[in-house]
């Protein structure tokens, strides 16, 4: 009898350290690849900053994003940018660089001078930078595409993103299971005298809202956003044959008394 207790504390403590030891293991291989992207990211930051600098244009079209890469525009580029980019960088510093999985953000310091006023004197610039990751390698936000990402990870509350994915989770299920009213609860209660429970309620049934792919959410101190891609259907009976269709958009919220809501004012 002794015997047996003995070999199940035994097991017991053995799965245990087994946990740990893959626990720690799965920990150490994110650091790696984390350490990895810091790396990779830092010594691609560099590597366009040093062609800006050298007004290496060929090097800078490779930073374009890659769905845009052909030979027209490329020619078309590297004219523009001999010839017309008003900026020149005399010198520059990557100060910091941050990864959260595919997304990534260099602080750069940087002189500037006008090319067209040489006489000019050199201005001071200080910038935090977003990239992303295609395909292992990473490329610049366009300027067009910024209000799509997210800002660096230090500047942010992830303690209350956690609340606010909560939260916006909890509005997306009455979103799709059409408790309207419990929606219109989640909204700002500051925005309620300019859209109406009514109007409220008239905007959303438009739509039959199928499922979601939730792609990042921040928070900087009371201020939040959430970017989501909803899958849905026009909800007409009508038109019922149409297939389903995907909208990106980028949701605001805000918090108050420590309770997120929906601000549909600057949605």
């Amino acid at each position: 009898m002794i015997v047996r207790v003995f070999t199940l504390f035994f097991a017991a403590n053995l799965l245990a350290l087994s946990s740990c030891a893959t626990g720690g293991g799965s920990s150490a291989r994110k650091q790696s690849r984390d350490a990895a992207d810091l790396d990779a990211l830092r010594h691609r930051a560099h590597r366009l900053w040093a062609a800006r600098r050298d007004l290496d244009c060929p090097t800078v079209f490779i930073f374009d994003s890659p769905d845009h890469q052909d030979a027209a525009t490329e020619k078309a580029f590297i004219e523009w940018c001999r010839n017309e980019e008003p900026l020149r960088i005399v010198d520059f510093d990557l100060r910091n660089v941050e990864v959260d999985g595919d997304l990534g953000w260099v602080h750069a310091v940087y002189h500037v001078r006008f090319q067209r006023a040489p006489e000019a004197d050199v201005e001071a610039g200080d910038a935090w930078e977003k990239w992303y990751k295609n395909k292992d390698e990473w490329y610049p936000v366009a300027k067009t595409e910024l209000n799509n990402y997210p800002e660096q990870p230090s500047l942010r509350d992830a303690a209350a993103e956690t609340e606010l994915r909560n939260r916006f989770l909890e509005s997306f299920e009455a979103r799709r299971n059409e408790y309207w009213h419990r929606l219109f609860e989640l909204s700002d209660p500051k925005d309620h005298d300019a859209v109406t429970e009514t109007m409220f309620i008239e905007s959303e049934s438009m739509f039959q809202y199928l499922g979601i792919k939730l792609i990042w959410v921040e928070v900087i101190g009371e201020r939040g956003r959430v970017r989501v891609a909803y899958d849905h259907k026009i909800a007409d009976p009508s038109l019922t044959k149409l297939s389903p269709r995907t909208m990106t958009i980028t949701e605001k919220w805000i918090v108050r008394d420590g309770i997120w809501y929906r601000d549909l004012i600057r949605s």
